[in-house]
């Protein structure tokens, strides 16, 4: 008399357990699609944006996947006296490039969107150097894997292409926050109703030349860290032109 009530309870007990599980499941499930939901609404541009530069990273993966299955192989060494045609292209290493791009620069983007929540000015100075060591490991690849013959013009204009892309990539996942904490801290100082409308005038002005400020010092550390990192790791053929040095040697 006193086991059988003590076995109904351990199976009475043994069907909730299993219950929570899927209740504690299908709330997880609930919580994720709200927190992406309420991303969308805060930053509509950022969240799609990352999630079509995470897709597309994806989709150039897997046709260079697609192009080393089919019998193109990885060119790499000398790149200034490797043979070939100059004018043939390995499909499969430009893919490569991109989708490793596209990838780690829309990822590192997330990552200081995230820290500017707590800390915008710790993430403010973080963003340079991991924005420059993006661009640097993206210009390795493009020494290691290259798509086609490379010169020192060629990675020239290969160090401009990577640097305005990773503008390009952080303007759209962390403008908009930069650019809202502009617009606050600049229209906090309109004086008075009457010279409303000549306050909002210059508050624009004010705003659109701050940001290119600040863009254009962002944009020539990142350029100089990189640089700094191709002189130091990488052969002299990967580091650009700089035009003002060499009139100055003239």
């Amino acid at each position: 008399m006193l086991g059988q009530p003590v076995g109904l309870d351990c199976h009475c007990y043994a069907a909730p357990a299993h219950s929570l599980g899927v209740k504690h499941t299908v709330e997880v499930i609930k919580n994720m699609i709200a927190s992406i939901s309420n991303e969308i609404k805060r930053a509509p541009v950022a969240t799609i944006s990352s999630a079509a530069g995470v897709i597309f990273a994806g989709i150039t993966l897997f046709l260079a996947i697609l192009q080393f299955k089919s019998g193109i192989s990885i060119q790499s060494g000398d790149i200034s006296t490797s043979s070939g045609d100059k004018d043939s292209v390995n499909v499969g290493n430009l893919f490569l490039a991109v989708s490793f791009f596209a990838s780690s620069s829309f990822t590192v983007a997330v990552i200081v969107r995230l820290i500017a929540r707590r800390h915008d000015l710790a993430a403010l100075f973080l963003s340079v150097p991991m924005a420059a060591l993006v661009n640097f490991v993206t210009v390795v690849m493009l020494y290691l894997a290259p798509p086609k013959e490379l010169t020192k013009d060629l990675f020239t204009s290969a160090h401009d292409l990577v640097l305005y892309s990773s503008v390009f990539v952080f303007l759209i996942v962390c403008g908009r926050a930069v650019l809202v904490d502009l617009a606050r801290s600049v229209t906090e100082n309109e004086k008075s109703d009457t010279t409303k409308d000549k306050a909002s005038d210059f508050n624009v002005l004010s705003i659109l030349f701050l940001c290119a400020l600040m863009v254009g010092i962002w944009s020539t550390l990142v350029f100089k860290g990189q640089l700094l990192l191709s002189k130091t790791f990488l052969p002299e053929i990967t580091t650009p032109h700089l035009p003002n040095k060499e009139a100055k040697n003239a």
